[in-house]
């Protein structure tokens, strides 16, 4: 006999038993077959079961008792949905590789669909399939969220193309009162400063703020000990308010903002859509605030609140149960940790910026905010540069570099009349050899090395020695760094007596022409 439902077999019994109905009345009231009706009522006297006693059984136990397994039924092998389900929520397995695995094993036999038919009985029997309604209070919860759409809409002029824009949402309480802002990246300072401009647009304070689990807002998801970002709980400490991220993959701990998302993707993306293209931040944030005032006063489209619209809902629900906001503003920056390198720069948004070279490999904190960076280590500031978007890729401070590096640095500082000055403090002959050496050059700063080679001789040799050098090179017609050190190289000791004011030992005319001739600098004799 075909199993058919339990109230059938009800009905079936009342009607043949309190009403006393022939079968075929039976079949007249369009229950079921005449030859139904009798197999149940034949079934049920087999049992000396009746009306009063099968209404006290439960679905399950009636249904075993009037449609016993008919002998020799092939029943089909059912795995275990616990296991299945374990394994679908704990690795990157589907429902389709778990079915052929389970067939593999032995496990079941079961076609594709009849596997997916049964698992959804077996998640609705246990309540995977339903949730609780969450009971918001008034002014009690600030949803975050960025919208799933982006829109290229803001023209940048100097790069000549339209930059892809981000949109962050936020939703408040009962009302679901929302908040939109435009950014054209989604990283921490935007994160963060998006709070904050929220906050100003609903004038009050919530108790809790509900993000999802983004890195800009915890930096290890745990539904019981979520690790929250620095500078996002530095934020939630200023303000007075608790972060409490909502759970990994449930969306509905937070069906109110995915709610607004999806309502402004319609009614404000796609006017921006339409109005745009806008040619600064600034502009498409003005355009936003003008429609969210629109869109705010519109009535609620659900029957239960008809004639309601988001702000005044929240102006008489949620703002009065809302804390005054802080006088005063959070400044809101980016952070980030890091070791100090061999190169002393700090790393920040593909600028470096420098850290006394001693803290070498001593872990250091960053705070980028929007026209300044701070740099720490320990509790102690160490740098602070002006924040740089553009231009040279290396912000360095001179007292932050190493002596030897100062030195070079200042080399590249020099100007001509710089060498010029220095020599005439020497003499006028290393003067004029200097003059011949930046005059020989069409570019100036390609002489400046060996003025300064020429210069610092004097440290080695004396500065007497190396007037003398100078005076010598100037005869000969090869004012060069090549001429003069060679010279000082191969009679320094000679000069260096020539040129003392007591000679003890005087030298010869004949010998130091002599000396002199048989030198052979550059190819001149």
């Amino acid at each position: 006999m075909r199993c058919t439902e339990n109230m059938l077999v009800l009905e079936v019994l009342r009607l043949y038993e309190q009403l006393s109905y022939s079968l075929r009345e039976i079949e007249n009231t369009s229950i079921c077959s005449k030859t139904t009706a009798g197999k149940i009522i034949n079934r049920c006297k087999e049992l000396n079961l009746n009306y009063d006693v099968a209404k006290t059984l439960t679905e399950k136990k009636l249904k075993s008792l009037i449609f016993p397994e008919t002998p020799g039924r092939q029943t089909k092998k059912l795995p275990d949905y616990s296991v299945i389900h374990q394994k679908l929520n704990t690795s990157k397995k589907n429902q389709q590789y778990l079915w052929e695995d389970a067939v593999q094993r032995g496990e079941t036999d079961l076609s594709y669909s009849r596997f997916c038919f049964h698992y959804r009985n077996w998640k609705n029997e246990q309540g995977y399939g339903v949730y609780t309604p969450i009971d918001r209070k008034p002014g009690e919860k600030l949803y975050v969220d960025w919208a799933g759409d982006t829109l290229k809409c803001v023209f940048d002029s100097q790069k000549g193309k339209l930059l892809k824009t981000y949109f962050f949402v936020s939703t408040l309480g009962v009302s679901g009162y929302p908040y939109c802002e435009a950014t054209t990246n989604m990283d921490q300072f935007s994160f963060n400063n998006a709070h904050v401009n929220a906050l100003k647009w609903y004038g009050a304070l919530p108790k809790i703020i509900v993000p999802d689990n983004c890195q800009t807002a915890v930096t290890r998801a745990s539904m019981w000990d979520p690790k929250l970002n620095r500078a996002y709980l530095e934020l939630a400490q200023h303000y007075k308010v608790a972060i409490h991220p909502a759970r990994v993959r449930k969306p509905k701990d937070k069906a109110s903002v995915e709610t607004t998302v999806k309502w402004l993707e319609t009614w404000l993306l796609e006017f921006l859509k339409d109005t745009g293209p806008f040619y600064s931040l600034n502009e498409l944030n003005e355009v936003i605030k003008r429609r969210l005032k629109e869109l705010v006063n519109r009535n609620y489209t659900e029957s239960t609140r008809k004639n309601e619209t988001r702000l005044s809902l929240y102006q008489k629900v949620d703002l009065p149960a809302m804390r005054a906001l802080a006088k005063s503003h959070m400044e809101i920056y980016d952070f980030k940790r890091g070791t100090v390198p061999d190169y002393y720069h700090a790393m920040y948004d593909s600028f470096y910026y420098s850290i006394p070279y001693y803290l070498f490999k001593k872990p250091y904190t960053l705070h980028a905010f929007q026209n300044r960076i701070q740099i720490f280590v320990g509790n102690e500031q160490v740098a602070l540069h002006q924040r740089k978007y553009s231009g040279k890729r290396y912000v360095t401070k001179t007292e932050h570099m190493p002596e030897k590096d100062k030195y070079y640095l200042s080399l590249g500082q020099k100007d001509g009349n710089y060498y010029r000055r220095w020599a005439s403090n020497y003499s006028q002959e290393c003067r004029d050899v200097i003059e011949s050496i930046l005059s020989s050059f069409d570019y100036e700063p390609q002489g400046y090395k060996s003025c300064l080679g020429i210069l610092m001789l004097a440290k080695k040799y004396s500065i007497q020695t190396l007037n003398a050098a100078c005076s010598k090179a100037l005869e000969l017609n090869s004012p060069s760094y090549t001429t003069v050190s060679r010279l000082l190289k191969t009679n320094a000791q000679f000069i260096q007596t020539s040129v003392c004011a007591n000679e003890t030992v005087p030298q010869p005319e004949d010998l130091r022409t002599k000396q002199w001739k048989s030198l052979k600098i550059g190819g001149l004799k």
